[in-house]
């Protein structure tokens, strides 16, 4: 007999019972012409037999681990395990999963895709969001991708002031927004007519200081920031006796 699989076979199994007879069968056994093989079924058996024999039970009780498809694969096959996994994972069988047998897989473990995205944090409400480029994530189960993940664009803030002041023309931003407007010394001088619109431009939102020494009408347009008609990601801002903060997202 044997408890050790590979070294089991048709003449060396894993259990028998003694053949009755007298004098007893001396302990411990000398030969197999004192044994009778068991079935498997009752912790007989041998690998190679046709039948996967996963325990025995000794003497004394105890369960005895015996084939797996590791140790005897002609007696216990192993069905791989790929539902809901990526090709190339483990298959639970010493192999990794293959498209035959992971259909569900639509990507790679940790492959990335190129993707664009909206960026609509902290923009004003004039502007319809910023398209940015960047990579998405096969799932844990690669049966899809995970959401767009991009970065924020760069954001370069500066200031305009002068008495009937027009910006340069800033060219490459997305979107560009005021952030605050204070007056000189000058009163009111100049500021019925408010801050200019240039030629070509569309005005997208107009500022004033904080106190009020002119008419409102007047005074709410000491800063202005326009789009350009032709390109939308030209902006200019146009002052008159005041400064203006604004910012831009690139």
């Amino acid at each position: 007999m044997t408890l050790i699989v590979a070294n089991s076979n048709i003449r060396l199994q894993y259990g028998c019972s003694t053949i009755p007879q007298d004098p007893p069968t001396p302990v411990p056994i000398p030969n197999n012409s004192y044994c009778v093989y068991k079935s498997p079924l009752e912790n007989g058996g041998y690998c190679g037999d046709g039948y996967c024999q996963l325990e025995i039970t000794l003497p004394n009780g105890t369960e005895l681990p015996m084939e797996t498809w590791q140790n005897c694969g002609q007696d216990c096959l192993c069905t791989p395990q790929c539902e809901n996994k990526c090709i190339g994972d483990p298959d639970g069988c010493g192999h990794t999963c293959t498209e035959e047998n992971t259909p569900t897989s639509v990507c790679l473990r940790n492959e990335t895709l190129p993707c664009t995205a909206t960026y609509n944090q902290g923009l004003p409400s004039y502007c319809q969001g910023i398209e940015m480029e960047g990579t998405q994530l096969c799932n844990n189960t690669c049966t899809g991708w995970n959401s767009c993940q991009i970065g924020a664009p760069t954001i370069t803030a500066q200031s305009a002031t002068a008495c009937n002041s027009t910006s340069p023309a800033m060219n490459g931003y997305s979107c560009c927004e005021l952030i605050s407007c204070s007056a000189d010394g000058c009163d009111c001088c100049g500021r019925e007519e408010g801050a200019a619109i240039p030629n070509g431009y569309t005005l997208k939102f107009s500022w004033g200081y904080p106190s009020q020494p002119c008419s409102s009408e007047y005074w709410q347009n000491s800063c202005r920031i326009s789009q350009s008609n032709s390109d939308p990601e030209n902006w200019m801002i146009t002052t008159i006796h005041t400064t203006a903060e604004y910012r831009c997202w690139e």
